[in-house]
């Protein structure tokens, strides 16, 4: 009948997805724009453009990478630590793409299966144009594997380059870090051992102006302590003796506290209306170091007997460098000893140990000198 063989045509015949174009009902592939009409086929068509994509993103990870070791060697790690971020990013992405691929491949595999296995039931005259049609499919997809094999095995080369360039950026900085620590340690240790030495030179300069300017004996006793704690020829017993051999230099050429008088009962008098055991008196009892200075020195002219022993015992407990000094000079005047050393009481006991009987014969009895003159 007429309208019968127009509904076999009808049903003969169907639509094409992507052109809309009418083609039979069993042809695989659209005569107008080339699309199969299966969907999982022309997907399968993108994978090779698929695969550049990722050749050309892992591409540019890999350029970043590479710009990224340019960086100055004061952020090397931190740059080292983003690589290596990235690189894991990237090897994650590969393997999930990689996934995604595999996942792909046998879900298509399926359905060529199924396809295959629908169009042998519909009609057996396709039976060759299927059997062509697997071996097309069974060619892409080796290739499309070979290709992301190739992919995958061009990524993990690069992602192992760049570690290995990494492992050696970070053992190079280690080995710089480690070198310039050393030369830190050593610059340091060279600045304490400077420090040091700066600390004790001024030490030994406050000693110096103490002794000298404060008439400190403590402190020319300190100076002494210094230096024989010390080596012979090491640099802080140098520095102390030549400190002290200062100190003593500035005694030997300098006088203090001149113009000094002596008062009696509330008056000044003259140093010759005293007598000897009133200056000897003053000598170790007045509070004021000019007066004991003073009384020191003109002992030097009362060559009796006990005045000898008064110099030597105030030379050894003044705190004040002149008095000792200048108790050394008149027992020298007196005694006839010339002591080699201005400040050392240690000569001149000695001395007085050794000769006090043969001295004091040439000594007059206390305060006879007074006696005479009146």
């Amino acid at each position: 009948m007429p309208g019968q063989e127009s509904l076999d045509v009808v049903k003969l015949k169907s639509e094409c997805q992507y052109c809309r174009s009418e083609i039979q009902l069993k042809a695989i592939v659209c005569p107008s724009c080339g699309h199969y009409k299966n969907y999982y086929l022309n997907l399968f068509k993108h994978i090779a453009s698929l695969t550049a994509l990722v050749m050309v993103c892992v591409a540019i990870a890999q350029l970043i990478i590479a710009f990224g070791e340019k960086i100055d060697t004061q952020n090397m790690l931190k740059e080292v630590e983003a690589v290596k971020v990235k690189a894991d990013i990237v090897l994650t992405n590969v393997e999930k793409q990689e996934n995604q691929l595999s996942q792909r491949l046998n879900t298509v595999s399926s359905n060529i299966d199924i396809l295959t296995q629908n169009l042998e039931s519909i009609k057996q005259e396709s039976v060759k144009k299927q059997q062509a049609l697997s071996v097309i499919i069974e060619k892409t997809k080796t290739d499309a594997d070979q290709k992301i094999l190739k992919v995958i095995g061009s990524v993990n080369q690069q992602a192992s380059d760049s570690k290995k360039r990494l492992d050696k950026t970070e053992s190079d900085f280690k080995k710089k870090q480690d070198i310039l620590n050393r030369e830190l340690n050593l610059l340091k240790n060279e600045l304490t051992a400077q420090l040091e030495k700066l600390k004790f030179r001024d030490h030994i300069l406050q000693l110096t102006d103490a002794a000298i300017y404060n008439d400190d004996r403590e402190s020319f006793d300190k100076l002494w302590a210094i230096a024989k704690e010390n080596e012979p020829g090491s640099t802080k017993r140098s520095v102390a003796i030549s400190n002290i051999l200062q100190i003593k230099s500035f005694y030997i050429s300098v006088k203090r506290y001149e113009g000094v008088s002596f008062e009696k009962w509330g008056e000044t008098v003259k140093i010759d209306d005293l007598s000897t055991s009133e200056i000897i008196m003053e000598l170790k009892t007045n509070s004021l170091v000019y007066v004991r200075s003073k009384a020191a020195e003109c002992l030097k002219n009362r060559k009796e007997k006990g005045v000898p022993e008064a110099l030597i015992e105030v030379a050894k407990t003044d705190k004040k460098l002149t008095v000792v000094r200048n108790c050394i000079r008149s027992f020298g005047i007196i005694t006839g000893y010339k002591s080699p050393d201005i400040f050392k009481v240690k000569y001149i006991q000695k001395y007085w140990n050794d000769n006090k009987s043969e001295v004091e014969l040439k000594l007059k009895e206390p305060d006879q000198i007074i006696k005479d003159s009146n």
